[in-house]
C-alpha cells in the first residue's frame, strides 16, 4: 500500500486524504489476494486530489513510478460497486516431485466433478465443513508437463469467498501435489461480465 501511495505522489497525482485526527490516503484494494497468489487484475479503489483530464496518461505515469513488475492497466470511473464482483478466473499449477502418473489427471477431474466437495474452512467462528462445489465453475485439470498439471476455472470471489488453497484441501491425500501456485486472471460479476 505504501508503494502505491508513493507512486501516485511521484507521478504527480497525489491522493485525496481522509479528514479527521489521523488522515490517511483514500486507497484500498478490493478483494486482496492471499499471500503467494499472483494476479493480472487487482482492483485498486482510490480518490485523487485533482481529477486528471486524461486517465490513460495518468495510468502510464503512475506505472512509470512503480517498481518493476507492477503496472496500472487502466484507470476508470467505476460503473458498479465492488460488491457486484462474484467470480474470479484462476489458473493453478500443481507440482508432483515424483511425476504425473497416467491416471492422475482423470482422478483429479473426478474429484472436482463430484456433486459435493466438502473441505474444512476457517471462519471467524472457527473451523467448519464447507461445500465448495456450488461456488466453482468450469474447473478443469489438464496436463502441463511431466511433473505438473494445470488447473483452470472460476471460483466464487465473495459471499462466500473460495480461496484457491481450498481446492488443494479437497484433493485426497494420495493425489495431493507437493507444491501448488495460483494466478488470478480476471474478475467477473454474477452475469460473467468483466468487472468495471
Amino acid at each position: 500500500m505504501r508503494t502505491l501511495q508513493r507512486s501516485f505522489q511521484r507521478a504527480g497525482y497525489p491522493l485525496k486524504y481522509s479528514e479527521g485526527f489521523n488522515p490517511h490516503p483514500l486507497l484500498s484494494v478490493a478483494l486482496p489476494m492471499s499471500v503467494g497468489i499472483s494476479s493480472d487484475c487487482e482492483i485498486l479503489d482510490f480518490k485523487m486530489d485533482n481529477e486528471p483530464s486524461d486517465l490513460e496518461l495518468a495510468a502510464q505515469s503512475v506505472t512509470r513510478a512503480l517498481p518493476e513488475g507492477l503496472m496500472i492497466h487502466e484507470i476508470y470511473h467505476p460503473e458498479v460497486k465492488v460488491t457486484a464482483i462474484k467470480w474470479l478466473q484462476i489458473e493453478g499449477i500443481l507440482d508432483y516431485d515424483t511425476g504425473v502418473s497416467d491416471d492422475l489427471i482423470s482422478n483429479l477431474n473426478d474429484v472436482f466433478q463430484q456433486d459435493s466437495i466438502e473441505v474444512l474452512k476457517k471462519t471467524k467462528k472457527g473451523e467448519q465443513m464447507f461445500d465448495c462445489k456450488p461456488h466453482l465453475r468450469n474447473l478443469m485439470i489438464q496436463p502441463f508437463d511431466d511433473q505438473k498439471v494445470k488447473m483452470t476455472g472460476m471460483i466464487s470471489a465473495q459471499n462466500p469467498t473460495v480461496n484457491p488453497n481450498l481446492l488443494i484441501k479437497a484433493i485426497p491425500e494420495e493425489w495431493k501435489p507437493d507444491f501448488s501456485r495460483f494466478h488470478r486472471i480476471e474478475v467477473f460479476d454474477e452475469e460473467m461480465n468483466i468487472f468495471r
